[in-house]
Order: structure tokens, then sequence, then C-alpha cells
């Protein structure tokens, strides 16, 4: 009975993983083999949707392959899986990957090259001399962390360094800002205490001023009864004249 492609299963990738940097003038895939297939189809693409395919090789059934001299070194990001195949059935699609191709002193900093002494097993080399087949795309940071995100290889979480530096912001913000009200608010106190003394001083002078032209200014007070408001000073004044000629009388009427 001929084997179905729901029924083979795709290889479970080793390496590169998880956006690995690696020195895109060697570029060694492994995965692990599976039970039944007598052959691998090698996938690499621009996109996880592998809309893009920039290298397909069927590799027999080697499960380690190097590629030399084929992807650029310039940090593009690049997807990649690898199908089984039994006779005239392949395996549906399996789990995509993601790597990145820089130049060997980025991917040794990173510690993507592998050691001289590693054994990689049979190995199937597939040789390019023409850097210019793989289409010229610049991958941006943001361009490659959604295509991370998009086939699941993206870090979801944030450095603790960042979580701290992010609450500390925020502290200095809210303790600027409680500084900002509190002195505000004391200014608007001031300001409202100092209006309302102002008003009170403006009163006070006011009622002052008209005492002060009530006691020394001549005014009708009530025409009909004939009254009238003369100056303290003047009242003063008749008030003295009228009592020493009282007393003037009554000295008169003694003798």
């Amino acid at each position: 009975m001929t084997a179905s492609s729901s029924d083979l299963r795709s290889p479970t990738i080793v390496t590169p993983r998880e956006a690995d940097v690696v020195d895109g003038t060697d570029v060694r895939f492994e995965w692990e083999p599976v039970e039944g297939a007598d052959h691998y189809i090698l996938q690499v693409a621009e996109s996880a949707r592998f809309d893009t395919i920039v290298l397909e090789e069927n590799v027999g059934s080697h499960t380690s392959v190097g590629i030399a001299d084929f992807f650029p070194t310039d940090e593009r990001t690049f997807f990649w899986r690898v199908l089984s195949g039994a006779g005239d059935t392949v395996s549906e699609s399996g789990r995509v990957e993601s790597f990145v191709a820089a130049d060997a002193e980025a991917a040794e900093a990173y510690g993507g090259l592998p050691e001289q002494e590693e054994d990689m097993g049979p190995a199937f080399e597939l040789v390019r001399s023409s850097k210019e087949e793989v289409p010229a795309r610049v991958i941006t940071p943001d361009a490659r962390l959604e295509r991370e995100k998009e086939i699941g290889v993206a870090e979801e979480g944030i450095a603790t360094g960042q979580i701290a530096g992010i609450a500390f912001s925020i502290i200095v913000v809210i303790a600027v800002a409680v500084v900002v009200l509190f002195a505000w608010t004391n200014v608007e106190r001031q300001q409202a205490r100092s209006t309302a003394t102002s008003a009170q001083e403006s009163a006070a002078q006011e009622t002052n001023d008209d005492g002060r032209r009530q006691i020394s200014e001549y005014a009708v007070v009530d025409e009909e009864d004939g009254t009238y408001r003369i100056p303290i000073d003047r009242a003063i004044d008749l008030v003295v004249d009228d009592y020493n000629a009282e007393e003037a009388g009554s000295e008169d009427g003694e003798e």
C-alpha cells in the first residue's frame, strides 16, 4: 500500500532555529530522520508563507546539508523547512524555522558558527557561485520581528532590564506630576488668598474714604425738614460758640 502525504510526516528541525545568526557563506541545515522517508526536499524562502522560494533541493537521504557561497551576508532573514519524500509521495508542509544570514564575524559574535571538531554527519555540499540568484530584498528589524511572530519564533517577552527601566520611568513621571500638582495648588491658594485680601482692603479703603467725605463736606440731608450736614470741624465750632454764649448769659443773669 502506498503511503499518502498525510501519513508521511515532515522532519523535526535541529538547526538553525529561531532566527539564529549564521555565516551566510556556509549555512548548515540539520534535521531528524523520518521513518519511511527515502529522500528529503530542502526549501528556503524569503517569507514564512514560502511564496518566494530562493532555494529548493532534493538532498536524497541526507539529514545534514551544507550550503556554501549562496546566501548574502547582509543580515537578511530567511525561512526554511524540510519535506519528507517516499517515492512519489511528499509530506505536507511541516514546521518552519528561520535564520539570519550574516558575515562570519557577526555569526561568531552571536555564537552561530559550528565548532570545527563538531561531527556534522554525512553532508551533501551544494555549491553556488552566484549570489545574485538571491533576490535583493532588505529585511528591516520590524519586518523580521513580524515574520518571526508569524511562525512563532519571535521572543514575546520583554527583558527584565527593560521592565525595570519602564517602571522607573513611570515612577519618575508620577513623582514629577505630584510635585507639579502640589506647587500649582499652592500657587492657586496663594492667589485666591491675595485676591480676597485685596478685595477686603479695597472695601475698607472705600468705607474710610466715604466716612472722611461725610465728616468734611456740606450736604443736604432732608431739604423739606431743613436738615443739612456740615463738616465736623464747623459743627464743633458751633457747639463751642453756643456753649460759650450760654455761659456768658448765665453770668449776666446772676449779676
